[in-house]
């Protein structure tokens, strides 16, 4: 149910960002990053999820417009990808420290 939620937040963000790119959309992809990562959801999911939300615009835009939004869906990706990165090598980080106290 909770990777249903966030799938359906990440597809409300890209769509839009695509619609109107703006910062803050980017902020709040960065921000689903790092709750991915709370959830358990993996990198596979993350693009697939991206694949499976572009296909879905590009079915309802011109082959002009789907061009245009195929570019800008790519800096959602990085945005997200990076953020899920930090986050990944932080717990990874603390796990490390966690390990040499043992």
């Amino acid at each position: 149910m909770a990777k249903t939620m966030l799938c359906y937040e990440y597809r409300e963000l890209l769509k839009d960002y695509l619609e109107s790119p703006e910062e803050i959309d980017l902020y709040n992809v960065s921000l689903l990053g790092k709750e991915f990562i709370q959830k358990g959801i993996g990198p596979e999911d993350i693009i697939e999820m991206h694949y499976k939300t572009i296909k879905k615009v590009l079915e309802e835009t011109s082959l002009a417009d789907g061009k245009e939004a195929i570019l800008k869906s790519f800096r959602v990706l990085l945005e997200i990808m990076m953020s899920y990165g930090m986050g990944h090598a932080s717990f990874i980080n603390m796990k490390s420290h966690e390990s040499s106290r043992e």
